[in-house]
């Protein structure tokens, strides 16, 4: 297999997909082709590659039509702008298509890309008009967690599309062999590194980490659905609040870093809403999982700077 080729016949495609879009044309074999040479890459520098499979329709099933090609095309320039340049866009036909992501090992990454994916494609297309509007689903397979053959990751994908599909719209979904290490949050714990020298905002970080403590056991456990959207509900919120507290503290003291620091909240809260986009019970350990990764570099950090900062005030 001449690699090289392959990639750039698929360069070459991927800048025509918007006039093949409008054609109608489908690109199955040339989506494989791209895909084995990317696997094959993938094999050879043992780095993953994350499988997407990505559908675009109407909310309206009584509408009875597919989308406008020619809103197809401006919804696949707006997808093609959300991927970096490394990632590989192909076109399936019928407002399915297959996204390539390699060197993403972080399922939150990927995760991240998908929730990121939905949320942009949302917002209604320039040339959408009175078309109803659009959903998106999407399913992803990881290399080499999922499988080592091209075949089975695309079963994978496509299973795992389906799940989201069964989840609802605009939703993405894992195949289910992915998620070991997305819901195991057990090994995560308060630690003496976490600590600001600040005895109230130490307390709240404690209560915050008891609750994805206790999210990570009842994940273990196979809680019910709707106990884990309560609890995780109920850490947002209590998250929501101890970033409301620091944010007046932030003002009141006019800390060096007090709008990176809050530039960090929004980023926190805006990858959360990107991670709710899974299917519900994968979406509980995607918040989890990141929450917990997230705090612990941002207590480290922006807290502890926060903390040394008020005894700096109040010596």
């Amino acid at each position: 297999m001449d690699m090289s080729n392959l990639l750039e016949q698929g360069a070459t495609l991927e800048r025509r997909l918007p006039e093949r879009i409008v054609q109608g044309q489908r690109l199955v074999p040339a989506a494989h082709g791209v895909a084995s040479a990317l696997l094959a890459d993938a094999w050879l520098q043992g780095r993953n590659l994350s499988f997407l499979k990505i559908t675009i329709g109407l909310s309206r099933p009584a509408a009875g039509r597919a989308v406008d090609p020619r809103i197809m095309a401006q919804y696949h320039e707006r997808l093609r702008g959300m991927l970096r340049s490394a990632d590989a866009l192909t076109y399936l036909g019928e407002g399915r298509y297959l996204a390539l992501l390699p060197g993403l090992r972080d399922i939150a990454a990927v995760a991240l890309a998908a929730g990121r994916i939905i949320e942009a494609l949302g917002a209604p297309a320039p040339a959408q008009a009175a078309e109803a509007p659009v959903h998106v689903n999407i399913g992803i397979a990881r290399y080499p967690e999922d499988a080592s053959q091209l075949t089975t990751l695309l079963e994978h994908a496509e299973l795992a599309l389906d799940l989201s599909r069964e989840a609802g719209l605009n939703c993405f979904s894992f195949a289910e062999s992915s998620l070991n290490d997305t819901l195991d949050c057990a090994a995560l714990a308060w630690n003496p590194s976490l600590q600001t020298g600040l005895e109230a905002v130490e307390e709240e970080h404690r209560v915050l980490f008891a609750r994805l403590i206790a999210i990570a056991g009842q994940l273990r456990a196979q809680a019910s659905l709707a106990l884990l959207q309560d609890s995780l509900a109920q850490f947002l919120g209590a998250l929501r609040e101890h970033f409301v507290s620091e944010e007046r503290d932030l003002e009141q003291i006019t800390a060096p870093s007090a709008d990176a620091h809050r530039a960090e909240h929004a980023m926190a809260l805006q990858r959360v809403r990107w991670l709710a986009n899974a299917e519900p019970r994968q979406a509980v350990g995607l918040v989890a999982r990141y929450c917990f990764d997230w705090f612990e570099q941002h207590a480290r950090s922006f807290d502890r700077e926060l903390a040394q900062h008020l005894q700096s005030l109040n010596p």
